[in-house]
């Protein structure tokens, strides 16, 4: 990433996080963030696939004020920008507009697929319109780990954002899935997260979650076991 390039970054994210309430740890959050942002796969066919389609709401932003719509990409498109380990054919997102944009007019713009090639086969892209962060396992500080595209102006109304690597992999202890149980390995393979970390964070976070809060704690440390000891099956625990 060129000098430029960088500063902006840097000063986007630090835009970013003065606007949400940061506690002890602002230095060491914003620096994380400058690390993630280099580490973003975001040339990929998929990569930019995602980011094309997104950027279809910028025809209704013209006007907007900065920050008027920011979008928080989880899933398996998360996964990509993350770790490039393996595609997906969705975007799982969260958008958060401000009281003068129309989601539904946003939303709309969304309903075409994105066609792309990669690697000489033709693929498309589509938003899960069922995608929701308030019914699954998600910490509440979420927001403030979240790292933005590189390239995004903390001036521009459209500002795209991939959750961090441990709130991805808090996420999938939902459903915890044969392809979650993979992502959250990915994770931890590729070093995006620490096992401290996403033990501490996805801790706090089942203490609120909706759902059993010891079936929640098993996948969390199934996962971790996983990751130290090798592949074992999991089994939930009984009623």
């Amino acid at each position: 990433m060129d000098n430029n390039k960088k500063n902006t970054v840097s000063d986007a994210i630090k835009a970013f996080s003065s606007s949400n309430t940061l506690g002890t740890n602002d230095k060491s959050v914003i620096e994380e963030a400058m690390k993630a942002v280099d580490r973003l796969y975001t040339q990929t066919p998929l990569a930019k696939a995602a980011i094309s389609m997104l950027s279809r709401a910028n025809i209704y932003l013209a006007d907007a004020s900065p920050g008027s719509l920011k979008v928080y990409i989880f899933g398996g498109c998360a996964i990509h920008l993350l770790t490039n380990a393996r595609g997906s054919a969705d975007i799982d997102a969260e958008f958060i507009a401000s009281a003068n944009v129309k989601k539904r007019d946003i939303f709309a713009l969304y309903g075409r697929e994105e066609s792309f090639e990669d690697k000489g086969r033709e693929m498309s892209l589509s938003i899960d319109g069922q995608f929701n962060t308030s019914l699954g396992v998600l910490h509440e500080d979420y927001l403030e780990r979240a790292i933005p595209i590189a390239g995004t102006d903390s001036n521009a109304a459209l500002q795209i954002f991939v959750a961090a690597p441990v709130d991805v992999a808090i996420s999938k202890l939902g459903r915890y899935g044969d392809r979650d149980m993979e992502d959250i390995q990915t994770l931890f393979k590729m070093k995006r997260m620490t096992v401290e970390d996403f033990r501490r964070l996805a801790t706090e976070a089942i203490d609120y979650a909706v759902g059993d809060r010891s079936t929640l704690l098993s996948k969390m440390n199934h996962a971790i076991d996983t990751f130290e000891h090798g592949e074992q099956e999991y089994e939930s625990p009984q009623p």
